[in-house]
């Protein structure tokens, strides 16, 4: 089936229902609510990332790791940008085609033009040398990782020869028109950067100090240099296999991690930076909130400074629920169901009958339309909190005028109530007048119904007269100025 009861399909948008849309893929969504700014906007968000080819409704489990972050990505997009948010993603191209990669970097340099900062771990050339900054890590995986090979603009990084990214680089670059950085006969003129480990003592120049003179001297990137105070520096970082490096992030600027696999690279950025910014973020929160979100472990790291708020972009599912779509995790889901709402006609549940809501002039009329002669009482409920007394209320309502009062069906005097039970729910109506339709009671009967619909807060309540039957079976019309059953005025 389509998930969907017979009711819900039978309301459409422009022809389409609720199933139909969501069987339609990116493109065809843009088009049906191009007029509806907040849906389309979300699409646009969809459509830039390269995802033009999923349904709506396609199930979050079936997605593949590359297009779950690549969603997560375009809900980030979807989001008012502070200017001020350190995002982290993880091998972003992984399963795309190069014209889909292309778009991918739009996006990535869109979110640093806004001045965010922007960290990528990735080993596809064509990202790299798009990149404003590289820290390439290694030299090799695993036990042998660890370490800052060189850090550099992508030209820098190409003209040394003991990076393998660098060495691979060259042709890239070359390739893409640029100018083919020297290929070192002897030694790189970029000096390789060697981390810091916890058992030297020796004043040596960090390799803080490396990446900062380059991150203020170098020419390489496509953005003008940084202020020293305007980066990121970390020092001392030991999680995992790294070899307590220490190391600089250029802020408002795209930097790449690379190196080979297990060099440290995720370590770096999700295991360091990253958790390091949630774990400051959950310090922040008052002791009433993080009792909920426990206590986050700090990474193995000396100190960072100039840490912003940070967001991880990961290939995971983008879904905890196996019931989540593309729809509901990008939250177009949320605006359908807000429209397809306001497009059906809502009916009560208990009563099978359309919801409605009457004007004062439209009540009036409803009440005229009686038989000439009918007697109605035009009554007004008040509910009364269980546990409090209803002493106060007649003592106000007898200083407002009114006369009689309707309890549970029997009308008594204002000053005739009997003791209640106020520990019990009760139906209480106000008498606000007795009435026989007919022409000539046209405009009292205006004035209480409008003074009946003020008293019970846009409710009224139409008991009709019959000397026949017992008070408490007269027959009762419930009518509202809001959205509301016309019989047992449930809103």
């Amino acid at each position: 089936g389509k998930r969907f009861n017979h009711e819900t399909l039978e309301v459409k948008y422009k022809e389409q229902s609720i199933a139909d849309v969501l069987d339609m893929d990116i493109q065809e969504a843009q088009e049906l609510f191009k007029h509806h700014p907040k849906i389309s906007q979300m699409l646009k968000t969809l459509h830039d990332v390269g995802l033009d080819y999923l349904k709506l409704g396609q199930s979050s489990p079936t997605l593949s790791g590359g297009e779950a972050q690549r969603i997560k990505l375009a809900r980030e997009l979807g989001k008012r940008s502070t200017g001020k948010t350190l995002y982290l993603l993880d091998e972003p191209t992984t399963g795309l085609h190069f014209a889909d990669v292309k778009k991918l970097l739009e996006v990535l340099h869109g979110f640093v033009d806004a001045g965010n900062t922007v960290v990528v771990i990735e080993h596809s050339l064509d990202v790299i040398k798009t990149a404003d900054w590289v820290i390439d890590l290694g030299p090799e995986g695993g036990a042998g990782g660890g370490e800052i090979v060189c850090v550099g603009t992508p030209e820098e990084i190409a003209a040394c020869d003991a990076s393998y990214t660098g060495r691979a680089l060259r042709s890239v670059l070359a390739a893409s028109g640029g100018r083919k950085p020297p290929v070192p006969a002897g030694e790189s003129t970029l000096k390789p950067a060697k981390a810091k480990t916890k058992k030297s003592s020796s004043p040596k120049t960090s390799p803080a100090t490396v990446v900062s003179s380059h991150t203020l001297t170098g020419t390489g990137g496509s953005r003008p240099p940084l202020a020293a105070d305007h980066q990121i520096h970390i020092r001392g970082a030991a999680q995992h296999n790294l070899q307590s490096i220490d190391l600089t992030v250029p802020r408002d600027q795209m930097s790449i991690f690379c190196g080979p696999s297990g060099s440290g690279k995720s370590s770096l950025a999700m295991d360091t930076l990253y958790a390091e910014g949630q774990r400051r973020y959950v310090e922040s929160l008052s002791a009433y909130a993080r009792q909920f979100l426990g206590q986050m472990p700090k990474p193995r790291v000396e100190h960072i400074s100039g840490l912003s708020p940070a967001i991880a972009i990961e290939q995971k599912t983008v879904g905890n629920s196996p019931r989540s779509t593309v729809g509901t995790v990008t939250e177009i889901y949320d605006y359908l169901r807000v429209l397809f709402a306001r497009l059906g006609q809502p009916y009560c549940p208990i009563c099978q009958v359309p919801v409605i809501r009457q004007t004062t002039d439209q009540i009036i009329a409803r009440i005229l339309a009686f038989p000439e002669g009918t007697r109605l009482y035009l009554a007004a409920p008040v509910e009364v909190p269980v546990g409090q007394s209803y002493t106060k209320l007649w003592d106000k309502l007898g200083t407002q005028g009114f006369l009689r009062v309707r309890i549970n069906g029997t009308t008594y005097g204002i000053e005739d109530v009997p003791a209640i039970d106020h520990k019990r729910e009760h139906l209480v109506q106000v008498v606000v007048d007795r009435v026989k339709v007919d022409a000539e009671s046209r405009g009292r009967i205006a004035d209480s119904t409008e003074a009946a619909l003020n008293l019970g807060k846009g409710v009224i309540h139409l008991i009709r007269v019959e000397k026949d039957t017992p008070e408490e079976k007269w027959p009762t019309d419930r009518l509202s100025l809001h959205y509301s059953c016309p019989k047992c005025a449930e809103g």
